[in-house]
């Protein structure tokens, strides 16, 4: 691709990340923020996969730009339905400390699927297998939502530690006394 359709390949993505932002606060609505985040970790899997099953080669590179939008939808979609699952979970009071390791766990991991794709492409491996790989961190990040469970429980979960955490701060004030 010219540099002139790597800059429109990124305006695509760029301008449809807006409306995937719009959709993820009406998806959270409907469902719940971890529905949401896994319905958009789904629609980069199967996306990714589409993209890596059609782009075979320069002369399918015009098809890359209807994978842009959709990739832009889920970029947009991913961030606010991805920090509202975090914060939702968060214990009151105990927001700094959970969002600075929600910060340095999302900066230290976001290296990983770049140096892959980079790897496999300097090691001329076709661009649509390194596409595949980055699934691989999509199956992850599926399986470790499906773990935490139904976001309904999340929030009881919460509720608890915050019930338990405002009882023991009450016993220490007392011995305190």
């Amino acid at each position: 691709m010219s540099a002139t359709e790597l800059a429109l390949v990124q305006l695509i993505v760029l301008v449809s990340s807006f409306p995937g932002s719009k959709l993820s606060i009406v998806m959270m609505d409907k469902f719940n923020p971890k529905r949401t985040q896994e319905m958009v970790i789904a629609l980069w899997f199967v996306n990714t996969v589409a993209a890596s099953i059609v782009l075979t080669g320069p002369s399918m590179k015009n098809y890359s730009y209807i994978f842009c939008v959709f990739w832009g939808l889920a970029f947009g979609a991913t961030y606010p339905s991805m920090r509202t699952t975090f914060t939702k979970m968060i214990p009151e009071g105990q927001e700094a400390e959970f969002m600075g390791s929600y910060t340095f766990s999302t900066s230290a991991l976001t290296w990983a699927p770049n140096l892959i794709f980079s790897v496999m492409n300097e090691s001329n491996i076709p661009l649509n297998y390194a596409m595949m790989s980055m699934n691989i961190f999509l199956v992850i990040a599926i399986i470790f939502l499906r773990i935490m469970g139904p976001f309904e429980n999340l929030i009881d979960h919460k509720r608890k530690w915050a019930e338990s955490s405002s009882r023991s701060l009450l016993t220490t004030n007392h011995n305190l006394k």
